[in-house]
């Protein structure tokens, strides 16, 4: 009897969790899985028993994959990010902290992860990543137009070049009217040479 309400209490615990929870079997496939992670991939718990885990995975993160699985068999913990993704297609990222099962004989059962959607904080590095690049990208190119002599057409031909070049992008640079009533485009350059923009 003890032992049932230390079950039920345990399942209580684990279904009300903040952190997804999964359990698999010795062949990879989904055993159990409580409601936070119905709400990290977007799918129920009767959609995630008895799938294989590799089925919410990216094809090029199998390999790491299977290491990981590997690590598991021979008795070892695994922490990891992994990226997975969600019903409607979009792109997730987990914290896997995960750890091996074996029965009384030490016959490897599968494994218990505890995951947690990292997804937020992902999207927030990416960000902060691409606006560094782009300030950067601005000091470079402040730099380079420093150090360019001649006409000011030939220096504004290759301020958007180099700004082409290094967003990877068109850029069209525009000069306000005296009046201040219009813009206009004084220099182009498109990554693509079949593009042509006249000024």
């Amino acid at each position: 009897e003890a032992l049932r309400l230390s079950e039920e209490r345990y399942r209580r615990i684990v279904a009300t969790a903040n952190e997804g929870v999964l359990e698999v079997d010795s062949q990879g496939s989904i055993t159990f899985a409580n409601h936070r992670l119905e709400e990290i991939l977007g799918l129920s718990v009767e959609e995630l028993i008895g799938q294989p885990v590799e089925t919410f995975l990216f094809l090029e993160d199998l390999p790491d994959h299977a290491i990981q699985r590997t690590s598991l068999k021979r008795g070892e913990t695994a922490a990891y990010e992994r990226r997975f993704l969600r019903r409607d297609g979009s792109l997730g990222w987990a914290f896997v902290s995960a750890t091996p099962v074996f029965n009384l004989n030490n016959i490897y059962q599968g494994s218990f992860a505890v995951i947690t959607d990292i997804t937020a904080r992902k999207q927030a590095e990416q960000d902060l990543a691409v606006t560094l690049r782009r300030l950067t990208t601005l000091y470079e190119v402040t730099q380079q137009l420093a150090a360019l002599t001649g006409d000011y057409r030939s220096v504004l031909n290759k301020a958007v070049f180099l700004t082409a070049s290094l967003f990877q992008d068109t850029c069209v640079l525009f000069l306000i009217s005296a009046n201040r009533q219009r813009l206009d485009p004084v220099a182009f350059h498109d990554l693509d040479p079949a593009v042509e923009y006249f000024v």
